[in-house]
C-alpha cells in the first residue's frame, strides 16, 4: 500500500477557523480558536473540546448547540454548532452502506485513554480492525477507567445531558483523568503522524469499498430449530476480513481460520426446468458419496451413523463426543439436508437419500441451481459440523445432538445471478481435510492465495454493479 498516496478529500480534517456566520451573527465570543480539528478526528472530540474549553454545562449546550427538530430534541445540531462556532463538525467516514459500517465499526464509544486525555478521538478508533492505538500502542477500550461501566453508543454522547469527557453512569472522566491542555498540544504536534497512520486505513477503505460491501452482504445459514440462527456464523465474516486486513498488524480480531468456496460460472439454463430437480438430487448424491467414503472406514462406523440418525430422528439427547467426529458430522449434515425423511436403515447408501428442496432455499436464493452450488453447500455444512465436533473432542467437552439441532451449521454465504453468470461465495470454519472435489478450495491463511481471491472478489463486485 502506497503511504505517499494523497488522502481522499472527505477524510482530511482541514484546520477550521472561527469565521463570521453569513446569516445572523452570534453574540457570543467563544475561546479556543487555535484548537481546530486534527487529521481524522471524530466529531465527538471536536464537540467535547469546544465544550471543555468554554466550560459549557448542560444548560448552555442545550441553549446554544441543540436543535429543535422532531426526533433530535436535546441532541447537538450541526447547523447550530457551525452557527455558534464557525466550525463544521467532521463528517468522518461517510462512504459505504450502513450495513457495511455496522459490520466494521463499533457502535459503542471506543477510545485510547491517552488520546482522550489529550482531547482527541479518531473515527478510526471505532474500526474493529484496530485493537491498539497506532500513536500510543495503548489498548483501545470501551470501558470507563473510573467505574468500569461499558460505554454507550457514540450518538448518546451528543446529548446535552452528557458532559464532555465524562462517563454517563458515574459522571467521572472516561479516561480516568481530566483532559489536559499540555496533553492536547502534545497530540497536536503529532498531526503528521496521525495523518500517516490513519491514512493507511482511509486508503484501504476507499480502494476496497466494493469488496467490503460484498462481504457485508454475506448471510448466515439459518438453523432449523433456533431463533438464533441468523446470528450464528457472524464471527466468520471477520475471519475473511482478516485476510484483506489493511496491514498485518491490525487484523479484524477473528480467532478462527476460515475456508472459502467461490465460483462464477456461466449457466445455459436460463429458466427453471423440471429436469433441474433431478439434477439437484444427482449433485447431492455425488457429494454424499464422497462424504461417506471419507467417514465410513470401519464396520463399526456404520453402526455409529445409524445410532446418530436414530437419535436425531427421535430427538434423543445422545452424546456425540462418544463417536467419530467424521461420522457424526456426516450424520448431522444428512439430517440438515434430509430431515426426518432420511432413511437411517440404509444410512451408508448414497442412492437412498431424501434431499429436501426447502433446505436449499435457505442458502441458494436464486434459480436455476447449479450442480456446483449443491456440492459446495453440502461440503461446507459438513465441514462446519466437523469443525465443531473436532474442537469439542479436543477439549473433551460433552456435545449432544439436541445442542447441534438448536445451533445449526456456522456458515455464511451469498449468491447472485447476473444474466447467465451464476456466482456464489460461502465461508465456513477450517476443518482440516473434508472432501471438497471438484470444488476449488481457497485456504485463506496461504499468502499466495490473497491476490487470486482479491481479484475474484473485485471482478464479482464489479459485475454486480
Amino acid at each position: 500500500m502506497d503511504d505517499n498516496a494523497s488522502f481522499p478529500s472527505q477524510f482530511i480534517m482541514k484546520p477550521s477557523k472561527f469565521t463570521v456566520y453569513c446569516g445572523e451573527k452570534s453574540n457570543h465570543h467563544w475561546v479556543g480558536e487555535k484548537l481546530t480539528p486534527l487529521p481524522f478526528e471524530s466529531a465527538l472530540s471536536v464537540f467535547w473540546r469546544f465544550g471543555w474549553r468554554n466550560v459549557l454545562g448542560s444548560r448552555e449546550i442545550h441553549e446554544y448547540l441543540c436543535g429543535s427538530s422532531p426526533g433530535k430534541l436535546g441532541t447537538v445540531d450541526q447547523g447550530r454548532f457551525k452557527y455558534q462556532t464557525g466550525w463544521s463538525l467532521p463528517l468522518g467516514i461517510d462512504v459505504g452502506s450502513r450495513r457495511l459500517h455496522n459490520l466494521f465499526f463499533e457502535s459503542r464509544l471506543r477510545f485510547c485513554p491517552i488520546c482522550l486525555e489529550g482531547s482527541y478521538h479518531s473515527t478510526w478508533h471505532q474500526f474493529c480492525g484496530i485493537q491498539l492505538c497506532p500513536i500510543h500502542a495503548c489498548q483501545l477500550t470501551s470501558v470507563c477507567n473510573s467505574c468500569g461501566s461499558h460505554t454507550a453508543k457514540v450518538e448518546e454522547y451528543f446529548r446535552y445531558t452528557a458532559r464532555p469527557f465524562l462517563c454517563l453512569f458515574c459522571r467521572h472522566y472516561l479516561a480516568g483523568a481530566a483532559p489536559s491542555l499540555v496533553a492536547h498540544f502534545d497530540i497536536r504536534s503529532k498531526g503528521e503522524l496521525l495523518a500517516s497512520h490513519f491514512g493507511v486505513f482511509s486508503r484501504w477503505w476507499n480502494s476496497n469499498l466494493q469488496v467490503l460491501e460484498l462481504i457485508s452482504r454475506l448471510e448466515p445459514v439459518p438453523a432449523r430449530d433456533s431463533r438464533d440462527g441468523p446470528i450464528a456464523g457472524q464471527y466468520l465474516i471477520p475471519g475473511l476480513a482478516n485476510f484483506l486486513a489493511p496491514v498485518p498488524q491490525h487484523p479484524m480480531g477473528a480467532t478462527v481460520a476460515v475456508d472459502c468456496f467461490s465460483w462464477r460460472i456461466k449457466s445455459n439454463r436460463l429458466l427453471r426446468k423440471s429436469s433441474d430437480y433431478s439434477l439437484e438430487h444427482s449433485a447431492y448424491k455425488s457429494a454424499l458419496s464422497k462424504m461417506l467414503r471419507w467417514a465410513i472406514r470401519e464396520p463399526d462406523d456404520e453402526r455409529q451413523l445409524f445410532e446418530i440418525g436414530r437419535a436425531l430422528e427421535q430427538r434423543w439427547s445422545i452424546e456425540l463426543n462418544l463417536y467419530s467426529p467424521a461420522v457424526a458430522a456426516v450424520g448431522l449434515m444428512r439430517n440438515w439436508f434430509e430431515g426426518t425423511s432420511w432413511n437411517i436403515y440404509d444410512a451408508t447408501n448414497p442412492h437412498r437419500h431424501a434431499l429436501q428442496l426447502d433446505s436449499l432455499t435457505q442458502c441458494i436464493s436464486r434459480r436455476p441451481v447449479l450442480r456446483l452450488d449443491i456440492q459446495a453447500f453440502a461440503s461446507a455444512i459438513c465441514s462446519t459440523f466437523y469443525s465443531e465436533l473436532s474442537g469439542a473432542a479436543a477439549q473433551r467437552a460433552s456435545v449432544s445432538t439436541e445442542m447441534f439441532r438448536r445451533s445449526g451449521p456456522t456458515a455464511v454465504c451469498t449468491c447472485s445471478k447476473d444474466g447467465t453468470m451464476m456466482t456464489g461465495l460461502i465461508i465456513f470454519p477450517n476443518a482440516g481435510y473434508v472432501p471438497h472435489a471438484p470444488l476449488l478450495k481457497h485456504r485463506l491463511w496461504m499468502k499466495n492465495e490473497r491476490d487470486d481471491l482479491m481479484t475474484w472478489l473485485k471482478s464479482r463486485s464489479g459485475s454486480e454493479n
